[in-house]
């Protein structure tokens, strides 16, 4: 699952960063090896209209799949992981919970405000103790992620969760950290760290990401689906983890439906519609005819070049 390299880093020196700076982040953490399941196992998170399955979707100029632990071993392996674990035991000192998880790729056009992720909405802050950990799944060198050096020493003194780009830029500066890194590092940092995602200025570009919040909470996060074959034997210390019983506090994010599309996406999407209804009413016109009248079509349709033979 993961490199040597970060195999070999102590929880000391990840945890004294944390508490030094508010942050950890490291170049090559997740091996090759555990990126490819992952590709594999997300897919391409395409948008789709009633198939059965977990599918993934659009708000604005982002994808996301939200219930990630119903699509990919790798990705609940590395969320229970002895190493991770580890490191929110050294940080939580008490139980902790998985808060929300989620697979999300930003393009072109997108622009996040500063703000910090210990929040019940964007205006109000909670006083849960939390960390985030954000994986790239692709190399990062435009629209990457930004953090306040130092912010959590002064951010829960505002009430507001959310911070203007000018005040962050005429006061903080020089405190902006840039993380532009090669696919697999891993930022790891308080929930009361200021920070965005850059945006994306390269038309065509995306940024992938894993992204999941963990809190040192009693209420649950929000309402996690995970795929039930994941689970093996579980010890109290998972089941509290992924919140088995837990009544969820937050609701489910993003809220999304056809208003969040973009224009051509609701096009394409309209498009494939079209089709996909054309061939299901002629199959289903097909389907009430006689099985020689059937054969007879077919045959017809494969002398055209219509229907494969043996099909």
């Amino acid at each position: 699952m993961f490199s040597a390299e970060f195999r070999g880093t102590s929880q000391s020196a990840i945890l004294d960063a944390i508490k030094a700076n508010g942050y950890f982040a490291a170049e090559n953490v997740l091996s090759a090896e555990a990126l490819e399941r992952m590709d594999q196992e997300v897919g391409p998170m395409e948008v789709t209209l009633n198939k059965n399955h977990v599918p993934a979707v659009v708000y604005k100029n982002q994808r996301y799949l939200t219930h990630c632990l119903a699509h990919s071993r790798t990705i609940y392996e590395l969320m229970t992981s002895d190493e991770l674990f580890s490191i929110m035991r050294g940080y939580f000192r008490e139980q902790f919970r998985l808060t929300d998880q989620r697979v999300y790729v930003t393009e072109a056009g997108e622009k996040m405000q500063w703000h910090v992720d210990n929040k019940l909405d964007s205006s109000v802050q909670t006083g849960y103790p939390g960390l985030i950990f954000i994986f790239y799944l692709c190399d990062v060198t435009d629209g990457q992620f930004q953090i306040v050096k130092n912010s959590h020493c002064w951010s829960r003194s505002h009430a507001q969760a959310d911070f203007l780009d000018s005040s962050i830029e005429s006061v903080h500066k020089d405190d902006i950290v840039d993380f532009k890194m090669p696919k697999g590092s891993a930022i790891i940092y308080t929930t009361d760290m200021v920070h965005r995602a850059a945006p994306v200025r390269n038309k065509g570009w995306e940024r992938k990401s894993l992204f999941f919040q963990v809190e040192r909470k009693e209420q649950g996060g929000e309402p996690i689906l995970v795929n039930t074959s994941f689970l093996g034997e579980l010890s109290h210390e998972k089941k509290f983890f992924l919140g088995f019983g837990a009544v969820p506090e937050y609701q489910i994010y993003p809220q999304t439906d056809i208003s969040t599309m973009k224009a051509k996406q609701l096009l394409s999407m309209a498009a494939k519609c079209f089709s996909s209804s054309f061939r299901a009413v002629l199959m289903n016109r097909v389907w009430t005819l006689s099985p020689d009248s059937r054969f007879r079509l077919r045959h017809i349709l494969q002398r055209q070049g219509t229907v494969a033979k043996g099909r």
